[in-house]
């Protein structure tokens, strides 16, 4: 793979600059190619490493800026010669610097600028066509680095996929993703210096040593910020994890204490994806309403084993009613550091809210209730209520429903209501009952829903 990477790239660049000298002839006057060279060098030392074999310099800059006014031969001396001189400096100072890297950043600064500067000609809008002609320039002086940009990805690509046997599709979309801002910096300065060398060619040349330097300053810029958010990525997904891992044995130790708890905790999960697809939401917005409904009683916890085992509604008696109470709380605290899925704290704290502002722990109000937990709160109802193993009476299928209907638009979203009517509608009796939902099975389903969005 790498030979027969560098070997395309060295057909490439031999082909393009053998049809640039024949069509063009070598750039005249040289010495500004010349010069541009040594920058190219020079602004090569602080090039910045996007992924292995792509780097990116100012070396684009220059050699764009060069092929404007020195024709598209231009960049056979100025990205060529840069090029290499930083090539004997690396050797020098026994950096790697692999002989297949040389030869794709060889063909990547020079090809590019050679077509995009032959196209600018061949349109007529270069400064010798239009020595005169202001508008022509500035569209050729846009045109050149736009034109060069795009070929560079196309360049970039080809290279690395053959380079790495990655698939094309794959390599375009990092290279675009790494690059797609410097790419954009790049035709500014480009215009930039195109305006000031069309004045005088001296104050040009000085200009693209300035700018080149902030180029590659700014480039910099980009890949630290980068690697800063995903090292800031990395650490919450890992706290995420230690989380995740400690509220699962939590769960499971309430398994322990209560089955029938876990089992509800399972059943409210599995019943609350499906009311948010049904409803329509994202893929994303049904993970959370999975890992909401898996764990909104978490907070129950902190329960005593009276109360958290209790045969029959426990009324308002102050003690025991107070510690159910909290339990929203308390599973909100306990949910706060798993940032990853978004507000699952917020949600467990709602889950018996109420839409007509009577529930608990705050009273809150239609919209006021987020609305994965509204979905949560009408699983957690329809479970209650039709499930052989809770404090409640255990209801039909059509006694179900009609309770549902009857609360709606008071305790319950009548809109959710619908909507888990409707998923239960044509199911058999095992799942709208419920009765063996196993809370493993569930936290199955809930990694591979975290390792979809970590893959």
């Amino acid at each position: 793979m790498p030979r027969r990477a560098a070997v395309t790239a060295l057909a490439l660049l031999g082909a393009v600059s053998a049809w640039a000298l024949h069509r063009y002839g070598a750039p005249s006057p040289l010495w500004p190619a010349v010069v541009l060279a040594f920058i190219a060098a020079a602004a090569d030392g602080a090039q910045v490493r996007f992924a292995p074999f792509l780097h990116v310099t100012a070396i684009d800059v220059v050699a764009q800026a060069g092929a404007l006014f020195g024709g598209p031969a231009s960049p056979l001396v100025s990205a060529a010669g840069g090029t290499l001189m930083s090539y004997g400096r690396e050797r020098h100072q026994r950096n790697e610097y692999a002989k297949v890297a040389l030869a794709i950043n060889l063909s990547a600064n020079v090809v590019p600028a050679t077509l995009a500067a032959a196209l600018v000609y061949g349109l007529g809008l270069s400064p010798h066509d239009n020595p005169d002609d202001h508008a022509a320039f500035l569209a050729g002086a846009v045109l050149l680095p736009i034109v060069a940009a795009a070929l560079s990805v196309i360049v970039f690509t080809v290279l690395i996929a053959l380079r790495t046997g990655r698939a094309g599709w794959d390599v375009l979309l990092e290279v675009v993703r790494d690059i797609w801002q410097t790419l954009v910096v790049q035709v500014g300065f480009i215009f930039a210096i195109a305006v000031i060398y069309r004045g005088s060619a001296v104050t040009g040349l000085v200009v693209a040593s300035i700018l080149a330097g902030a180029f590659a300053y700014m480039a910099q810029l980009v890949v630290r910020s980068r690697q800063q958010a995903a090292l800031a990525t990395d650490r919450a997904e890992q706290m995420t994890a230690m989380s995740w891992g400690v509220l699962s044995s939590l769960v499971r130790t309430l398994d322990l204490r209560s089955p029938s708890a876990a089992r509800h905790s399972a059943a409210v999960a599995g019943f609350s994806r499906d009311i948010a697809a049904q409803l329509g939401h994202t893929n994303a917005e049904q993970d959370l309403a999975h890992i909401s409904g898996l764990l909104h009683d978490i907070g129950k916890f902190a329960l005593s084993d009276l109360v958290l085992n209790a045969a029959e509604p426990l009324g308002h008696r102050t003690g025991e009613w107070d510690s159910i109470e909290a339990h929203p709380t308390i599973g909100a605290e306990l949910l706060a550091d798993l940032t990853e899925y978004g507000p699952v704290a917020e949600i467990v704290s709602q889950h018996h809210e109420r839409v007509d502002g009577t529930g608990y722990p705050n009273g809150l109000a239609g919209d006021e209730i987020h609305p994965i937990a509204r979905i949560v709160a009408c699983a957690e109802v329809y479970d209650t209520i039709s499930a052989p193993d809770t404090y409640r009476e255990q209801l039909s299928g059509i006694e179900a429903v009609r309770e549902l209907r009857r609360v709606a638009g008071g305790q319950l979203d009548p809109d959710v209501v619908e909507a888990l009517i409707a998923v239960l509608a044509g199911r058999d009796l095992e799942y709208r009952h419920r009765a063996a939902a196993d809370y493993a099975a569930e936290l199955d389903v809930q990694r591979r829903a975290q390792g979809r969005r970590t893959s």
